[in-house]
């Protein structure tokens, strides 16, 4: 069972002790939302917790024409949420207030509408996010959904993004067959449970960027001539290569975790990339090339322990999609989780998932320095009571997209959430 789960969800183990999902309703965003749009801001970025966020709104007509004096009203799912401000032109705003407890649902109410029309918006409360962003927020469907989304890889641009998807029901999971919880993907069949989707948003309009996504499967889950997990894709930079990792199921169980190689648009049938990096005695997750200084990072588990912690490697490339002999990365790993890395090739930093210093399995995001090895001391970039994964920016450093996991009395989900640098 682990080799199936570890491929799929930023923390495998909690699928060990929580339910699966059910009853969970995403917050979709009402047809009228060209006409209502909220926005999220931290009051105070220096101040580490996202304790106190200025929640906007702006009201307009026919897309352009903006609404002042009208009766806004919103409401919160917890924390203090208070009185909407009116600014005479057609905007309003409101404070949260509260502690980081994951996801945190605004709406706002236009009562002078006939009937009355609401905007929503999930921000994700943290601990701690450095200082140089903005709250994060939940990506609205068709990206976020009953089912489970995890490993997100933005794109240079900010407005692509490639991840994974699956849907949890034990029964049909460990029988390798897709048993949607919810919304059913795009081109989902029997018996393929985990899935690469790809998402795009118009660009230019950034008032409302966690909406707005089109979805689609890609092309590459087609060519699966046995059933196959595939997770965790990656673009190259230098957009000449996608890797990705997939789990094949031989008719009775699925085969360790392994790293493939395709095209940047997932066309094509992925090919594997085998040894050196396909290490014995090891399952392979997690990649991300580096195609600036040439270094494959990855992530390992001992296919002897069932609770075996993972751990980041790095192989250096020798051209052609051939790589030398992979290395633990000694300066980064501990006995704890150090798990998907994703380096930032421009301003020489490596960013992971890792549960050090915190409760087990309860993943927080660090960085550190690398050229080719860490050069600096590790140090912790974003935190919260629920476990954080994947963590990807785009190439210009101005958005940043992480996955994380919720658990509440109705199950558990993972959904993908995104935030903005601070002008």
């Amino acid at each position: 069972m682990r080799k199936i789960l570890l491929a799929s969800i930023i923390l495998w183990l909690s699928l060990q002790i929580i339910s699966c999902n059910e009853g969970k309703n995403p917050v979709v965003p009402p047809d009228d939302i060209q006409n209502f749009r909220l926005g999220a801001a931290r009051f105070n970025p220096a101040h580490a917790p996202l304790d106190v966020v200025n929640i906007s709104a702006t009201r307009l007509q026919n897309g352009s024409l903006e609404l002042p004096g009208r009766d806004i009203t919103m409401t919160a799912s917890s924390g203090h949420i208070s009185a909407v401000t009116d600014h005479g032109d057609g905007t309003y705003d409101a404070v949260w207030t509260g502690t980081p407890v994951g996801e945190v649902v605004i709406i706002a109410t236009d009562n002078d509408s006939d009937p009355p029309v609401q905007a929503s918006i999930i921000i994700v409360t943290l601990e701690y996010l450095d200082s140089l962003w903005d709250v994060p927020i939940k990506l609205a469907s068709p990206i976020s959904t009953d089912g489970w989304e995890a490993s997100p890889f933005l794109y240079a641009d900010g407005n692509h993004l490639a991840f994974s998807y699956i849907t949890l029901d034990w029964v049909a999971l460990s029988a390798g067959i897709s048993q949607p919880i919810g919304e059913e993907r795009p081109g989902q069949s029997i018996p393929q449970t985990l899935d690469v989707y790809l998402a795009t948003r118009p660009e230019g309009d950034n008032s409302a960027w966690w909406t707005g996504w089109t979805v689609e499967n890609a092309q590459v889950n087609l060519f699966q001539s046995l059933p196959m997990h595939i997770s965790a894709p990656m673009v190259t930079s230098d957009g000449l290569a996608a890797f990705l990792t997939v789990q094949e199921f031989n008719g009775i169980n699925y085969d360790p975790t392994v790293l493939f190689m395709t095209d940047p648009d997932f066309l094509n049938a992925p090919t594997p990339l085998g040894p050196p990096v396909d290490l014995t005695g090891l399952g392979e997750d997690n990649p991300y090339y580096d195609a600036t200084n040439g270094w494959l990072y990855f992530d390992t588990y001992d296919l002897g322990d069932p609770l075996s912690k993972q751990n980041i490697w790095a192989a250096q490339t020798l051209g052609a999609g051939q790589f030398n002999d992979p290395v633990p990365l000694t300066d980064l790993n501990t006995p704890e989780i150090e798990t998907q890395a994703f380096v930032d090739e421009n301003g020489g930093m490596i960013y992971f998932a890792t549960d050090r210093d915190r409760d087990e399995y309860i993943l927080a995001i660090w960085r550190a320095s690398i050229s080719g090895r860490i050069t600096g001391t590790p140090e912790e970039f974003a935190s919260g009571v629920i476990p954080l994964g994947r963590p990807s920016f785009s190439s210009d450093g101005q958005w940043f997209c992480f996955s994380y996991a919720t658990i509440d009395p109705d199950g558990s989900d993972a959904d993908i959430a995104m935030c903005r640098r601070i002008e």
